[in-house]
């Protein structure tokens, strides 16, 4: 299901390899960057979405159950349960899970370069890479204690081990795709 110019003329592949890891070295090194210098996003943790998830971890790990503070709770489960494991390891600090969120969303690039691979020519896999990893919103949010970046990398995951589901009737690939969907 490859596109047919991944056949022709193929650059040894340590090539592919070299600009791939290039590409995440690029991603990763943004990300961690903007992190570090508190660029454009939320430190105090203004955003409500941010304090729930905050409120929802400290409480999971006060053993106060699955709440917000109150008796009920209106957020998926993942994300705080994501938060009060990096709390666990590393105290009620911001920087471990976004440092985690970097790495993920450079992850969902490499991800979404092998989706890509399926139907596009190389050029504009890598170009799509590229433009991804320097991309200010993805980078934004990579500081933010919000789910958009967990929930990227969860679906472009889901997709990609969808296509190799399909492509091999696989029942290991549709399992797991399955899993990751929840």
């Amino acid at each position: 299901m490859a596109h047919r110019s991944w056949n022709e003329k193929d650059p040894p592949m340590r090539n592919c390899v070299r600009a791939l890891t290039a590409i995440f070295i690029l991603a990763l090194g943004l990300r961690v960057m903007v992190v570090f210098l508190g660029i454009g996003y939320d430190r105090d943790l203004t955003f409500w979405d941010a304090r729930d998830y905050d409120h929802h971890a400290i409480n999971l790990i006060a053993g106060q159950g699955f709440t917000n503070g109150v008796s009920y709770s209106s957020r998926p489960p993942l994300y705080p349960f994501l938060l009060a494991g990096t709390y666990l390891l590393f105290g009620h600090h911001y920087y471990p899970i976004r440092i985690f969120q970097s790495l993920l969303d450079a992850l969902s690039i490499l991800i979404l370069f092998f989706i890509n691979k399926r139907f596009f020519p190389k050029r504009v896999c890598f170009l799509t890479a590229l433009f991804c990893s320097v991309h200010p919103i993805l980078v934004f949010y990579c500081g933010n204690i919000l789910t958009e970046t967990t929930s990227l990398f969860l679906l472009s995951l889901v997709v990609l081990t969808l296509l190799r589901c399909v492509e091999g009737n696989s029942f290991f690939w549709g399992a797991l795709s399955g899993f990751l969907f929840g």
